[in-house]
Formats: C-alpha cells, sequence, structure tokens
C-alpha cells in the first residue's frame, strides 16, 4: 500500500484537459490516480513461478532464525490465550455479557488470524517467490486471510463503540 501510495506522489503531472464539474479536492485525486494508472497497471503482477527483478537477496541467518521464533512465539501465545478467553467467557455464566460477548468474537478472530495466516505466512517465507500450494488456494486463501483480519478490526470498532 505504502508503494502504491508513493507511486501516485511520484507520478502525479496535472492534467492536460480542465474539468469544471468535480470539486477541487476531487480534482487533485482524479489527476493523481489518473497519471499514475500507467505504473499501477506494469507493476501489477501476482506471484509466479519465475524469479523478478524485485527478488530481494538473501536476508543474514540471525535475521531468519529471529523471525522464524517471533511467527513461533507470535503463534503459540495467540493460541493458548484466546483459546482461554472463550473457554473463562463459556464457562462461567456471569461473564456471559454483550461486551464479553464481543470479547469471545475478538479472541474468535484473532485466532482464527494465528492459525491461518501464521502458518502460511511462513510457508511462503520458506518458498519465496514460489508459491507451492497451487492457483486455488492462491485464490481462497487471500481473501479469507483478509475477511479475517478485517473482522479483527471490525470486532475492535465494535467494542469500542459499546464503551
Amino acid at each position: 500500500m505504502f508503494s502504491f501510495l508513493c507511486s501516485l506522489a511520484k507520478n502525479a503531472k496535472p492534467l492536460k484537459q480542465n474539468r469544471t464539474d468535480i470539486q477541487p479536492t476531487q480534482s487533485i485525486i482524479l489527476k493523481t490516480v489518473w497519471n499514475a494508472m500507467p505504473s499501477i497497471i506494469a507493476t501489477n503482477s501476482t506471484v509466479s513461478d519465475s524469479v523478478s527483478d524485485e527478488t530481494p537477496g538473501p536476508q543474514p541467518k540471525w535475521l531468519d532464525v529471529l523471525q522464524y521464533t517471533m511467527f513461533t512465539a507470535i503463534f503459540v501465545i495467540s493460541v493458548i490465550g484466546n483459546t482461554l478467553v472463550c473457554l473463562v467467557i463459556a464457562r462461567a455464566p456471569r461473564m456471559r455479557t454483550t461486551r464479553n460477548f464481543l470479547l469471545v468474537n475478538l479472541a474468535v478472530a484473532d485466532l482464527t488470524v494465528a492459525l491461518l495466516c501464521i502458518p502460511f505466512e511462513v510457508v511462503l517465507k520458506i518458498t519465496y517467490p514460489r508459491w507451492p500450494l497451487g492457483s486455488a488456494m492462491c485464490k481462497i486463501l487471500w481473501p479469507t486471510m483478509t475477511s479475517v483480519t478485517t473482522c479483527s478490526s471490525a470486532t475492535l470498532v465494535a467494542i469500542s463503540y459499546d464503551r
């Protein structure tokens, strides 16, 4: 997303034709998006079996060890912590309130993020730039990961609104 915004800012050029039927802020946004469109289209691609020019060089071994350690720690803590939150609220009748049900929803969303996102991120990190799980899994997994993380964020919004 950041690289997309940078390319928008870098490639912004004024339009040759001025339109009077739109507001000034809309005009700036349209100019920026319109002028950046060729670079967006040219750089938009999917991960394939070929290695592109953007392939990063090898990382130091200590950085790989640190990343795998962090993946493991976040996975284990997330699974244990979110499971405990669900169990406590499910087993204690006085804990079954509206706010706590929102916390259960958040715990389930975060548990799903841990179980669905982290393992596949590790697989992608190990096999980069190849996607070893096939095109069907790619088409299923990425929208599902996006939905789960969006659900987690939406639950945080609902909790803050409830308070």
